[in-house]
């Protein structure tokens, strides 16, 4: 029944792509036998810290799907697929991402069974929910600036009509010695222009500011700072916003609080 798997693979060296799709299957299969680390293994998810040539070190990120995730595949494009897509239109709107390096997934009869998906491995990150740990820096002004950059970052997504899906502080990356954010974590990104997915998407960056016990008044500054920044700031966005918020802002009262490391 060999006729019946697909293989798709995208890479951005155009030197490997003379490889056929069973080496690169057999080196992704390798490179993740074999890493140098477990970053993240959980359900259909594991992040890796492996090698691959010609890149050297890369963060790999292997699913291996459920059944609803394949079922899901057959009508829609899969996460593997969207992040190859959308990457490169994410970085031409000026929203900072990590375009993958190769992208590769299996089907059998149609159905989504695997993907590998590579980027670059970045060295000396740090990403605002661990600075949100210390308790001293998530109350300077140096941290507030910060979040109204994330904030901003948001604003220009949903600009450009997309939703991340995962909003939290982990996903905001600052590197070049913090002197560039960058977001990560693109498993659920897509596109939407409906307002209230826009501010569901945006209600779980505000809602970190109870997880992480930060004064009153920071979740209604970022409220502040995402309209201002948006095209679309307006009353109607508000106040979807507020909506969310206020309907999930118990759930993360009634979380341990997250304090210093």
């Amino acid at each position: 029944m060999r006729f019946l798997w697909k293989k798709i693979c995208r890479c951005d060296d155009r030197a490997r792509l003379s490889l056929s799709m069973n080496e690169w299957e057999k080196i992704l299969y390798c490179a993740s036998a074999r890493p140098e680390l477990i970053l993240k293994a959980h359900g259909m998810k594991r992040t890796l810290k492996t090698r691959i040539d010609p890149w050297g070190t890369v963060c790999l990120r292997e699913y291996n799907w459920d059944f609803k995730r394949r079922v899901e595949t057959l009508v829609r494009k899969s996460r593997g697929e969207r992040i190859w897509e959308y990457s490169p239109v994410l970085l031409a709107k000026g929203i900072v991402v990590q375009r993958p390096l190769l992208f590769f997934e299996k089907r059998y009869a149609g159905v989504l069974v695997k993907t590998w998906v590579a980027t670059r491995w970045l060295e000396n990150k740090v990403d605002l929910g661990s600075l949100a740990m210390d308790t001293r820096f998530r109350s300077s002004r140096d941290f507030s600036l910060l979040l109204s950059k994330g904030a901003e970052m948001i604003a220009r997504l949903h600009d450009a009509n997309f939703l991340h899906g995962d909003l939290k502080w982990s996903n905001f990356l600052l590197v070049k010695d913090r002197s560039e954010m960058l977001l990560s974590d693109l498993d659920g990104i897509k596109r939407s222009s409906s307002r209230r997915l826009k501010a569901k998407d945006f209600a779980r960056f505000v809602l970190s500011t109870f997880q992480y016990d930060l004064k009153e008044g920071v979740a209604e500054d970022l409220i502040n700072t995402y309209l201002g920044a948006s095209k679309d700031g307006s009353g109607i966005l508000k106040r979807y916003v507020e909506n969310w918020v206020s309907r999930r802002k118990a759930h993360y009262l009634n979380k341990p609080l997250l304090t210093d490391r």
